[in-house]
């Protein structure tokens, strides 16, 4: 009895641009055989497709441009303490943590800065076979510091812009905004992320979530691996500092 042959081969989504091997879904952007980063991982067909039935409408580059300005929000959050603002874009139990953790810092006389936030890549990372969950690498670069409010003085970190590197996941939740800006409620024009109340009729800003809601923010290690510390990432100071909890 002759045996299968050797070319029958399942539907993928492709080869690895490394070792060859059949690309066998788009849950996550490494190869399951070599275990490298598949280069062009969101140019795949699969990927598009999978994102339009997780989110109609929405392309890879609308999402990333999405993606792209929440770091610089979250720095005007500890900047400005306006963190009932990051209720338009993340999970209230995240932001809520982050904002703990700040308020402990600072009943010891501490605090974290964020400033100059430059966003130079963002890479989606994966995309759930069951789920409406996306996941993005972002790259980039900013001053994150620990430092002493009453003196101005640098605890740990560094106030000199150096690169980061981390993994966001953000979750669709099917509420879509007229444009890329949330609604007033009282007027309807656009708002800023960071207003506490519309430029336009000054109705106090409530915010809730929007079209995505990030659920995890975790740091990558040098090869490029989300580093599972901290949960969803409430602890933000390994995230945003690079592994300095023990300031905390």
């Amino acid at each position: 009895m002759e045996g299968l042959g050797t070319g029958i081969r399942l539907d993928t989504d492709g080869d690895c641009p490394h070792c060859g091997r059949p690309i066998l879904g788009v849950s996550h952007d490494r190869c399951d055989a070599c275990t490298k980063l598949i280069t062009g991982f969101e140019d795949l067909a699969s990927v598009a497709s999978r994102l339009n039935a997780i989110a109609p409408g929405w392309t890879v580059d609308r999402l990333k441009a999405w993606i792209a300005r929440l770091p610089e929000q979250l720095a005007f959050a500890y900047q400005r303490h306006g963190w009932k603002n990051l209720g338009w874009w993340a999970e209230e139990t995240l932001w809520e943590g982050w904002a703990r953790t700040e308020m402990s810092l600072r009943g010891r006389g501490k605090a974290l800065q964020l400033e100059e936030v430059i966003v130079e890549r963002v890479q989606v990372a994966g995309l759930d076979e069951a789920r409406p969950f996306v996941d993005f690498r972002l790259e980039g670069r900013r001053r994150a510091y620990l430092y002493e409010p009453a003196r101005g003085r640098v605890l740990e970190g560094s106030d000199a812009p150096r690169p980061f590197q981390e993994f966001w996941t953000a979750r669709f939740t099917g509420l879509e905004w007229p444009s890329d800006l949330p609604p007033c409620l009282s007027c309807g024009a656009g708002l800023p992320l960071e207003a506490s109340a519309c430029p336009h009729c000054t109705t106090p800003v409530q915010p809730s979530i929007g079209p995505w809601s990030v659920i995890r923010l975790w740091p990558l290690d040098a090869q490029g691996s989300p580093v599972l510390a901290h949960g969803n990432g409430e602890g933000v100071l390994d995230t945003l500092l690079g592994g300095l909890s023990d300031l905390i």
